[in-house]
C-alpha cells in the first residue's frame, strides 16, 4: 500500500492492521496451548510445530503494530500516524475552528474559565507593554 490520501484512511488502516494483530495474537495463544497440550501427551515433534506456528502468529502480529516507513507511510505505520496527525499544536485558530465546527459547544465553560481569569488579574499588577507590537516596545 502507497502514501495514504487523508487521516481518515490511515486510522482506518490501522484500526484494519492492529485488528490484523489481535486476530494473529489470539492465534498464537491457541497454538501454544496446542504446543502444551501435545507437550503433555508426550508428542514433541507436534509441540515443536505448534510452537513454530506460534513464532509465526506473534512476529506477524508484532509486523503488523510497528511497521514503519519514513519515505513512504504504510498502513500500520503508527509513527507517521503521530507524527503527522496525533495532537499538534493549540493555537487559537486550533481552538476557533473546533468551537465552530461543534456549534460552540462548551461555550459555557470557555468564557466562565476566561471570566474567572480576569477576576483573578483584577487584583495582580497590570502592564500591556507585552501586548505591544515589537516595534513599539520599549525595553
Amino acid at each position: 500500500m502507497g502514501v495514504l490520501d487523508s487521516k481518515d484512511e490511515l486510522l482506518a488502516a490501522l484500526d484494519t492492521d492492529y485488528a490484523t494483530a489481535q486476530t494473529n495474537y489470539y492465534n498464537c495463544l491457541t497454538k501454544e496451548s496446542e504446543a502444551y497440550a501435545h507437550y503433555l501427551g508426550g508428542n514433541a515433534l507436534a509441540a515443536i510445530e505448534d510452537i513454530l506456528w506460534c513464532i509465526m502468529y506473534l512476529r506477524t502480529s508484532i509486523t503488523y503494530l510497528t511497521y514503519q516507513s519514513d519515505d513512504n507511510p504504510n498502513s500500520a505505520d503508527m509513527i507517521y500516524y503521530l507524527d503527522n496527525y496525533a495532537g499538534g499544536e493549540v493555537t487559537w485558530k486550533s481552538i476557533v475552528e473546533a468551537w465552530v465546527k461543534d456549534d460552540f459547544e462548551g461555550r459555557f465553560w470557555t468564557i466562565g474559565v476566561i471570566d474567572r481569569m480576569r477576576q483573578i488579574m483584577w487584583d495582580e499588577p497590570f502592564d500591556l507593554t507585552w501586548a505591544a507590537r515589537p516595534e513599539q516596545r520599549e525595553f
